[in-house]
């Protein structure tokens, strides 16, 4: 295994095409490893940070990844996945199949050099079936098992192993809930007609932003209402539109009628769908408008064959009525191995 690191932005351009192929590869690997994500997201906010990407390749192949940056504090440097808490859901090693042991293994000689240099390292957030959260915890020879290692759990990710039809899928949720479901989509649908309108195309989605937008700031959560700055909706523009150009993203409108009452923004590849962020229109909030459109978008990815509906994180009341299961991501944290500025003991 050969691994190289750059600190250079232009890495991210160089390595568009072997990341792409490399991604292409991995099919249960999350948006969030994408080149179109990871070098959006760096165009918008790496500035504060210092790119440190890992690449690992086997006879001249690229067969790993890392997106790490190095984020200064007035303590000592921190090592980090490329994102933050506010965008990115997970994060990870971007791995072929087949080679996770040997590039995570190659990457945790990268960590320990890191800590025994320059400072701390903090890799969140994994979810728990990340062959580099298990290699942190210990679980396989030759891994890392000190006790410095902190490991955490940070929130849940609620998602649906999705059933062969709609029928199936409402036998599935508890009486309780089916009902409460049932007697919300009919009580939306007593205003008018119920419409679920999608838009793929990138053109088309950026001529519907403004509307997801104008939905999400006008949130009755205040802290959803606040995210949405100029710089995070400069962001989301140009990471949704690069993420359409490869069919992946899906901008949802829920119309009663003609008049747009909920929108959401949803990632699709493969067999699962991923809701990122959604809102809707205060004004029509008595007839659970938000809930209507991800159920109509559950049952669409139903009818598409797709066989998992993930919610990503956040541990919101809807996720679980609607059939969510937990599964958790987490933050595993190594302190620095440098000599303390008062050279120890």
């Amino acid at each position: 295994m050969d691994l190289a690191v750059s600190s250079s932005p232009e890495a991210l351009t160089q390595l568009r095409a072997p990341w792409q192929e490399l991604f292409d590869a991995c099919p249960a690997a999350p948006i969030f490893l994408s080149w179109e994500w990871l070098s959006r997201w760096w165009a918008h906010f790496g500035a504060d940070h210092e790119l440190r990407l890992v690449t690992v390749r086997e006879g001249g192949q690229l067969v790993g990844i890392a997106p790490l940056m190095i984020r200064h504090s007035a303590s000592s440097p921190e090592l980090r996945f490329i994102g933050r808490e506010e965008t990115t859901d997970y994060a990870d090693l971007l791995t072929l199949p087949g080679h996770e042991q040997a590039v995570v293994a190659a990457l945790l000689d990268h960590v320990q050099a890191f800590r025994e240099e320059a400072g701390s390292v903090a890799l969140e957030p994994l979810l728990e079936d990340s062959p580099l959260l298990h290699a942190l915890r210990g679980e396989g020879p030759s891994l890392m098992t000190e006790s410095s290692i902190k490991i955490e759990p940070i929130e849940p990710c609620p998602y649906i192993p999705l059933a062969s039809d709609w029928d199936a899928y409402l036998a599935g949720l508890p009486k309780k809930d089916r009902h409460e479901l049932r007697r919300k989509l009919r009580r939306a649908e007593a205003d008018g007609p119920l419409i679920l309108d999608v838009a793929t195309d990138p053109q088309e989605i950026a001529e519907r932003l403004p509307v997801f937008f104008s939905m999400h700031r006008a949130s009755v959560d205040a802290h959803k209402a606040n995210f949405l700055s100029a710089e995070i909706e400069a962001f989301f523009t140009d990471a949704f539109g690069a993420l359409a150009e490869r069919g992946w993203t899906r901008l949802s409108l829920l119309r009663f009628g003609d008049q747009p009452v909920a929108s959401a923004v949803s990632f699709e590849r493969g067999d699962t769908v991923s809701l990122y962020n959604s809102g809707f229109d205060p004004a029509f909030r008595a007839l659970s408008p938000g809930i209507a459109l991800v159920a109509l978008e559950l049952q669409a990815a139903i009818e598409r064959g797709r066989t998992t509906y993930d919610f990503m994180r956040g541990n919101e009341r809807y996720k679980y009525d609607l059939g969510g299961r937990d599964r958790f991501v987490y933050r595993a944290t190594l302190p620095s191995l440098t000599p303390s500025p008062r050279g120890g003991g």
